[in-house]
């Protein structure tokens, strides 16, 4: 995967407006300890609605290295999870780690099972559709439905989730039935939205 790639074309998907990277003047951590991926993101579009819609990623200067050698660069929106990196594993492709908001502290780090780039795409995926993006969608999908939104060419498949889109839109499909629009495009997202005939729980 190129990751750069996969990630620009996210970003085009999102908005068509300039987006916004981090400065790194004033970086908790050295820049150059930074994986390459993430240091990527933040200069590319950290800053970017697409990175605090959600999820967020934390600004550069809040990195730090914990007691336990791990690197803390995102948050779950209610702050239930944050996810890190191991110090010590350098700054190339590493693994994501996470902990959980346990009793009111957050309980010890354990491997999530994506490398970083993976989990920079994906997390930035749900992102645009929980609100990044210029216009998206919620709704309820049937056989029907699915069956219409994987004729679309896949765009992004992690272990967890499939996306299916093209230049102007993209539409995730989740295990639970649902699925969550996206796109840069209102007019044609709304036509491919109201194609599927299906319960459509929230359009913006």
């Amino acid at each position: 995967m190129d990751m750069r790639t996969e990630y620009r074309k996210l970003v085009n998907l999102v908005t068509r407006d300039p987006v916004v990277g981090f400065d790194f003047t004033d970086c908790g951590i050295a820049k150059e300890s930074i994986p390459e991926s993430l240091r990527f993101v933040y200069e590319f579009a950290g800053a970017a609605k697409l990175n605090q819609a959600h999820n967020r990623l934390l600004n550069p200067v809040k990195l730090s290295v914990d007691e336990n050698g791990f690197v803390a660069f995102a948050e779950e929106n209610q702050g239930v999870v944050i996810w890190g990196y191991l110090a010590s594993d350098g700054n190339g492709e590493v693994m994501v780690y996470q902990r959980y908001l346990e009793n009111g502290t957050y309980g010890a780090w354990v491997e999530e099972g994506r490398l970083i780039s993976e989990f920079l795409v994906s997390i930035g995926y749900w992102n645009a559709a929980m609100g990044a993006a210029d216009v998206s969608a919620v709704g309820e999908s049937s056989e029907t439905t699915r069956k219409k939104i994987e004729v679309l060419p896949v765009l992004w498949k992690p272990f967890d989730f499939t996306v299916h889109g093209n230049d102007s839109y993209a539409i995730i499909l989740g295990a639970g039935g649902e699925f969550y629009a996206f796109g840069n495009n209102a007019n044609e997202l709304r036509a491919f939205v109201d194609s599927l005939d299906a319960a459509c729980l929230d359009m913006g």
